[in-house]
Parts: C-alpha cells; structure tokens; sequence
C-alpha cells in the first residue's frame, strides 16, 4: 500500500487501486461472478464515488498445433502481400479491430488477436468492451450495466473467441 497505488492479490482475486482507476481481475474464470459481485458491493459502499468509465474485459488463449499454424493464422489476418513491397519478412504481430457488440450500441467493443505469451504456440484474442456516460447519474447508470451485462458479455467472448479460433484454423488447413 502507499497513498498513490494499493495492490494486492489473493487467491482469485488481484486488485489495483489508483487515485482515479479501480481494477479488480481475476485469471480463474469460475470466479466471474464472484468478482462482478465483489465490485458492486464495493461501489454500493463507495456510492458517493463518481465513475465516468468501464471496461469490461476477457483475455482468453489457446493453444495451436505449431508456429507453422500461427503463421499461416497471422497470414489470414494480415497480408504478407500487402506488406511485402515494405518489409522484408514481414508477420503477423497484433491486429486490434474496434466495433459494437449486438444489442450494446453504447459500448465500444474492442478486439484484440495477437500471438499468445501465455500459450506457446499459441493465440490470444483480448476483449474490452468500454462504457463512457458524462450523467449526474453515470455511476448508477455503469453499475447498471455492469450488472446486467457482465454474464451475456463473458459468454460472448468465449465464444467469438471459440468461433474465430474455429474459423482461422479450418482456413490455415
């Protein structure tokens, strides 16, 4: 702890707490609930704080059969054609495409597919789905949406994932 940061982890939860950002992870996804519940509890003690943004966020890795996979992956998604005339050797690196996801047209959805770190040879697709609102009321109204958005959301990403991963593969085949 010192009077500008607080962080600490426990078993399923890590916590990071800034003068103006409150973070709250967890890496085991049985504790989803769990720690939705665990922010709104904070912020009904925390009422009077005020928020202006949210992000919701899902990392989610997989493993892939070889580099030789990654690569014709990272060939799907990023053209070795059209960089060849600038670089030599050019690969796939990181790819961030940004959208709404259905029935949230006031969230900014972004997506982010890039080697995994975690999983090697692997892929990792990286989800945040942001929420501004500048109302008198925008702490009540991001907690709402947390709330009622926060299950349908993870169960989404999963499955993106699970259906981009599905569809790169079948095509580097």
């Amino acid at each position: 702890m010192h009077s500008e940061v607080t962080s600490f982890s426990l078993e399923w939860l890590g916590l990071q707490v800034t003068q103006d950002r409150f973070t709250a992870s967890t890496a085991d996804s049985a504790h989803l609930e769990p720690l939705r519940d665990f922010v709104l509890g904070t912020f009904s003690v925390l009422e009077h704080t005020p928020i202006r943004q949210m992000g919701m966020n899902r990392d989610v890795h997989h493993r892939l059969p070889s580099r030789e996979v990654l690569a014709t992956v990272g060939s799907l998604l990023v053209s070795k054609g059209f960089w060849g005339h600038i670089l030599d050797d050019s690969r796939f690196e990181s790819v961030r495409v940004a959208g709404r996801r259905p029935q949230t047209e006031h969230a900014l959805l972004r997506l982010t597919i890039e080697p995994s770190v975690r999983l090697v040879p692997g892929i990792y697709f990286g989800f945040n789905e942001h929420y501004e609102d500048e109302s008198d009321d925008s702490t009540k109204q991001l907690l709402s949406a947390l709330n009622e958005n926060w299950r349908g959301y993870h169960v989404w990403a999963k499955r993106i994932a699970e259906d981009l991963l599905s569809d790169l593969t079948r095509e580097s085949d």
